[in-house]
């Protein structure tokens, strides 16, 4: 059992539902529920008693962005209780889609620390719910132009299953397009993922790709925004962006 004064980061559960339905997602099969203000109010007094120098709230779902109010309720009773001494800092694992401009002002203004869940190119993205890829293209170009240092800090994972693993380098080439400075790949390991032969090839071929991609963009730059396998490290991070008992390679647990 983790001693409360030894936390340094606390995931916040705040839905269990989402609004797409991708078959790669180990929440598919959970029943339906939400965190009320209660529980949340405890969590974040907890985390603020702690005597850690400095917490992190991070909302989780589901799509946390669903609850929307709940969490900005959250956030604005964690300022108002912190102490001087107190270093907050907030992060979300979202997919995006639910992030209007109101909403990604809040997350600007408060820096949120976010991981977003985009499979990439349309042929890819789009199994997850059509029209996402659209919306979640303009989300980025209003961010950038809007919301600059937000949008630079943003960290996009990339779930490859065996449907969409051919799109991979294509869709790693667009997140560099648009600047992304942080990109992770994760294959999909369930016992949902039928991974034949012939798509364990094409794993090594688009890591290739990406490989030579990578190795240009250090050339030019002396870093590299294409993380690894797993999602670990890349010249702007580390895995501890997000935590990664709950994201990535989705185990299902």
């Amino acid at each position: 059992m983790i001693a409360p004064d030894s936390i340094k980061r606390l995931t916040l559960v705040l839905t269990s539902e989402c609004n797409l339905r991708c078959d790669y997602c180990f929440e598919n099969d959970k029943k339906s529920g939400r965190m009320d203000w209660a529980t949340l109010r405890s969590a974040i007094d907890l985390g603020l008693r702690t005597r850690q120098p400095a917490i992190e709230f991070s909302f989780f779902g589901g799509e946390p962005l669903l609850e929307f109010d709940l969490l900005r309720r959250a956030v604005l009773y964690a300022e108002s209780r912190r102490s001087a001494s107190k270093q907050v800092s907030y992060g979300i694992i979202t997919n995006g889609t639910l992030l209007s401009p109101e909403r990604a002002s809040f997350l600007a203004r408060h820096e949120f620390r976010t991981l977003l869940s985009f499979d990439g190119v349309p042929a890819a993205q789009e199994l997850r719910g059509k029209g996402t890829f659209e919306k979640l293209d303009r989300t980025l170009d209003h961010l950038r132009a809007q919301h600059s240092a937000f949008h630079d800090s943003l960290s996009v994972s990339i779930t490859a299953t065996p449907d969409t693993v051919r799109y991979l380098a294509e869709s790693v080439a667009y997140f560099l397009r648009k600047r992304i400075r942080d990109i992770n790949m994760s294959p999909i390991i369930t016992h949902a993922a039928e991974w034949t032969v012939e798509r364990i090839r094409e794993i090594d071929e688009q890591f290739a790709r990406i490989t030579d991609m990578a190795l240009d963009e250090y050339r030019a730059t002396g870093e590299t925004s294409i993380g690894n396998l797993l999602g670990g490290e890349t010249g702007g991070g580390s895995c501890e962006k997000c935590d990664s008992t709950m994201c990535g390679v989705m185990r299902g647990e």
